[in-house]
């Protein structure tokens, strides 16, 4: 089987052409997390649990991806990680 380089060349070229017209993917808006924590400090190696809710429009919503950042009492961050609501 013998590939044509030239046509092959020029379909790369319009696919790459066509795709960089196509909007870009991504959130189509922003929610606001609600916690329900009393607590804002933890002892280290307790377990911490967190709850609440993602705000979109005053209605919860799920499978909205929420970015989680743990930080020490020093300022210097220990965790950075995404999370995806549930119901």
């Amino acid at each position: 089987m013998r590939i044509n380089i030239k046509g092959f060349l020029i379909f790369l070229l319009i696919s790459s052409l066509y795709g960089s017209f196509m909007p870009e993917l991504g959130a189509t808006h922003i929610s606001k997390p609600v916690l329900q924590e009393s607590k804002a400090e933890y002892s280290l190696g307790e377990k911490v649990i967190l709850s609440g809710w993602a705000d979109y429009k005053d209605q919860p919503t799920s499978d909205v991806s929420l970015n989680v950042r743990v930080f020490q009492s020093d300022g210097s961050e220990v965790m950075d990680k995404l999370f995806m609501s549930d119901e």
